[in-house]
């Protein structure tokens, strides 16, 4: 049942990452975690770096799981 929980979690962190350096490049903010000149990170990448830094600027972040249609 743990082994379940923490799979759980790991993957809705992954999904939570993705979506969040999804919403990082459609706002026009990549440019703040990846470089201008040549594209080195994944979506997963841009997020996780993002969250870092707003962690380290002890800036609030937040994205919502809202499905559009």
């Amino acid at each position: 049942m743990r082994l379940s929980r923490l799979t759980l979690a790991a993957a809705l962190l992954y999904v939570w990452f993705v979506a969040f350096g999804s919403h990082v490049i459609k706002t026009g903010f990549r440019r703040l975690v990846d470089r201008v000149d040549r594209r080195d990170l994944s979506i997963f990448g841009i997020g996780c770096r993002m969250i870092e830094r707003r962690l380290t600027n002890e800036r609030a972040f937040s994205i919502s799981f809202v499905l559009s249609g």
